[in-house]
């Protein structure tokens, strides 16, 4: 069974050769719909395109990816895509693509990962995100001086975070709450544990730096 599950939304804020490298180190390779043309773009065909079909080019439904179609409006794309990704049998997921030019359909794409059972790391321009869900713990390697922060999503939840410059323990986070916004590593390690809720772990820097794929 495949680990390095890579699915690619189709926010343009990404540059192209970075989600060529995702790409290219990924087993499996999922677009939703129109995002199959920046990969394209990059010279990757996706393993299966995952949507309703109606931004994806004729170029991109002719490239011989499986075309996986769901017409549900109800759910977004990227809904889509990590519900394949599940019933596929894959436990864990990056994503990449995330961001673009509507702060709408950024806001639903991580509502969508905090719903989603999957383990998921988010590829990002500018660093990387991990999702930690009620009950669990991510500990991730740093650079001292390494800008991490650790936001709620999707409502209110309670967290301890440590190995940075300003460490919160069973805060609560929240509109009300406590952020960690723009803190920094001290340690070569950083530890978020979420006791409540959900809650967006971003680790600052470039692509190359990275988390490795499981």
């Amino acid at each position: 069974m495949a680990t390095r599950v890579l699915g690619v939304l189709a926010g343009e804020d990404q540059d192209v050769g970075d989600l060529v490298r995702w790409a290219r180190s990924a087993e499996v390779v999922l677009a939703a719909d129109s995002a199959a043309d920046r990969l394209l773009e990059g010279g990757i065909t996706p393993h299966r395109i995952v949507g309703d079909m109606d931004s994806a080019s004729p170029a991109a439904l002719a490239s011989g990816a499986e075309l996986i179609r769901d017409d549900d409006v109800h759910r977004s794309d990227c809904d889509k895509l990590l519900d394949h990704a599940w019933r596929s049998g894959w436990k864990q997921i990056t994503l990449a693509g995330i961001e673009g030019d509507r702060l709408d359909h950024l806001l639903a794409a991580l509502l969508s990962a905090a719903r989603s059972p999957l383990e998921i790391r988010l590829a990002l321009r500018d660093g990387t995100g991990l999702l930690v869900r009620e009950g669990g713990e991510s500990v991730v390697g740093a650079r001292v001086g390494q800008l991490v922060s650790l936001l709620p999503i999707g409502g209110p939840c309670r967290a301890t975070l440590t190995g940075v410059r300003w460490p919160v323990s069973d805060a609560e986070f929240g509109p009300t709450g406590t952020w960690s916004l723009s803190n920094e590593a001290v340690e070569e390690c950083v530890s978020a544990h979420v006791h409540l809720g959900c809650a967006l772990l971003v680790l600052g820097g470039p692509p190359d730096e990275a988390l490795p794929w499981p």
